[in-house]
């Protein structure tokens, strides 16, 4: 079994909305060092704002940065998205700054969700 093996079933349980079946996947990968990448937090993620889960992709967020993975577009734009949905908008605002703090290019997607 392989992060790609891995991240396909974590995929599937996030379609299903199986949160807590996708969070257990992550946990297994992440005993098997070198599974979890930021494909895999991103799934998760994009699943946690889907549900409406804020709290949840931040914590996330928090904890895939302690184990040295880096975020990159994907993750602020989930993180962006989940916050303006939420109507979180000074929250929005601090991944703005910290995207940008970070390094992180600005790209269409980023652009247009910050229009919404």
């Amino acid at each position: 079994v392989d992060n790609v093996v891995y991240n396909t079933a974590l995929a599937t349980c996030v379609a299903s909305n199986e949160m807590d079946k996708a969070h257990f996947l992550l946990e297994d990968m992440e005993r098997s060092e070198g599974f979890a990448d930021v494909i895999t937090y991103n799934t998760l993620a994009k699943g946690y704002s889907k549900m409406g889960y804020l709290d949840k992709c931040f914590e996330l967020y928090d904890h895939m940065k302690t184990r040295g993975i880096v975020p990159s577009q994907v993750t602020y734009g989930i993180l962006l998205d989940c916050c303006i949905n939420d109507k979180q908008m000074d929250k929005a605002l601090e991944v703005f700054n910290s995207m940008r703090q970070q390094g992180c290019a600005l790209n269409t997607v980023l652009y247009t969700t910050l229009i919404k």
